[in-house]
């Protein structure tokens, strides 16, 4: 008998901040979204410890429809998660407000070994209010995304999955104060057919995507459409010791508004190799993310960046599942100019009672220059929590708190993060 996995996540925001939160749309935003509140609360140590959403494979490395076929050992689940965040400044005037929320519930059934199904319903909602100086004035942005998705995997026989996935979005935006009134709405629909081959008797992967997005975008009058293509080829390596993934991704951006074409490129790798000793290991984690040009996933908020080149890179080490330390550097260029955040994140998880962890984490970054267009100029984050997992039973449950502090402009903000998590599983032990 199938069973599903259910989550219900009232999430916490992860420590990658690839933008200057002082903007007037947080370009921060997609990245305050972190669908594992274990590794939340550890610090965000994912490149050393793997857990529910960060698995080296075509569905969460990948991206591929395909993947998830094979993804979460391959047994069927449900995730409900939600995250609630604001900012807790109180600036001389008390003028700046910020709050976040996000609700996300998507599920994946095995119907049998060749065959499965899922979709995914995505809502999320922010409030900015600022002192704009052009004005003199309160300004008051307000955000509601709603994503719908659907998606199918069938597997050929041994060595080929395919798979396929769809769906709309609409985004709307309202910028108000006694001067201006504005409304910006983005409407989207995408398809993503994909195909995984994994020739026989061979511990390497090789699948191929291509995501096609048709964008209608709507302001004061103002419209345009854009196309987006998207070819990606993931390849994955796996075996007791190791598991590697290397990606290359191409996109072409069409606008009918401007007659004008964007396009650029993304290469990623990441890995993970044991280290076995006396009954126990150490795990070495690497990564590294290089784009150049107009590339971004558009469906995932606003990852676009204006910078001509990117490059991420970390290194990290962990003692078995428990107690982990990375670092982690950033590079944004342009117009030649670089700019440089680096980080450090650390966490642990402590057994003083059996089948209920404790978590604690602690992550600290800086910016180079100091004042930086991209970065924050210094970040650090508190973080802790516990699980509970009760005796024989398939059900997780992972509670976290997380305090953000970051400086920007010479001027201090705090963010405080809540969640807790419910996950159901096939097995009683998995990812415990």
């Amino acid at each position: 008998m199938k069973h599903f996995i259910i989550i219900v996540s009232f999430l916490l925001a992860p420590i990658n901040v690839l933008g200057n939160p002082t903007v007037v749309s947080r370009s921060d935003e997609s990245n305050l979204m972190n669908l594992d509140l274990r590794l939340s609360a550890m610090g965000d140590i994912g490149l050393v410890i793997e857990d529910i959403a960060n698995q080296i494979n075509f569905y969460d490395f990948g991206g591929l429809s395909a993947g998830v076929m094979d993804d979460n050992g391959a047994m069927s689940n449900l995730l409900v998660p939600a995250i609630l965040g604001f900012d807790m400044t109180e600036d001389e005037f008390e003028q700046n407000e910020w709050y976040m929320g996000k609700l996300l519930i998507r599920g994946v059934q095995k119907i049998d070994e060749y065959n499965v199904v899922g979709g995914a319903v995505n809502i999320y909602s922010s409030k900015n209010q600022y002192y704009d100086p052009a004005y003199m004035s309160i300004t008051k942005l307000f955000k509601i995304f709603f994503y719908d998705s659907l998606i199918l995997a069938h597997r050929f026989g041994r060595y080929f999955t395919g798979g396929i996935r769809g769906g709309y979005i609409i985004k709307n935006i309202k910028i108000t104060n006694p001067f201006r009134l504005d409304d910006y709405s983005e409407k989207i629909i995408y398809g993503e057919p994909s195909l995984i081959f994994q020739p026989k008797s061979n511990l390497w992967t090789f699948g191929v995507g291509y995501q096609w997005e048709k964008h209608k975008n709507a302001a004061d009058n103002y419209t345009d459409d854009f196309l987006f293509h998207t070819i990606k080829l993931p390849v994955i390596y796996n075996d007791t010791k190791m598991n590697l993934g290397i990606m290359f991704s191409y996109q072409i951006v069409n606008s009918f508004q401007n007659s004008v074409n964007y396009d650029g490129g993304l290469f990623k790798i990441q890995t993970r190799r044991k280290i076995k000793f006396n009954e126990k290991y150490l795990m070495i984690g690497s990564g590294l993310k290089y784009t150049s040009g107009y590339h971004f996933y558009s469906l995932d908020f606003w990852r676009y960046t204006e910078a001509d080149k990117t490059l991420e890179f970390g290194v990290g080490i962990a003692y078995l599942n428990l107690l982990g330390i990375e670092y982690q550097h950033k590079v944004y260029n342009k117009d030649g100019v670089n700019e440089h955040f680096n980080q450090i994140n650390q966490g642990c998880e402590i057994y003083f009672i059996e089948h209920h962890p404790l978590r604690f984490g602690y992550s600290f970054g800086f910016a180079a220059p100091k004042y930086s267009y991209y970065f924050n100029e210094l970040e650090s984050i508190i973080s802790a929590g516990f699980g509970i997992y009760p005796i024989d039973s398939k059900m997780r449950i992972d509670i976290s708190a997380r305090l953000r502090f970051y400086k920007t402009d010479d001027w201090w903000h705090t963010e405080p993060y809540i969640g807790i998590s419910f996950y159901l599983t096939d097995r009683v032990d998995y990812l415990r």
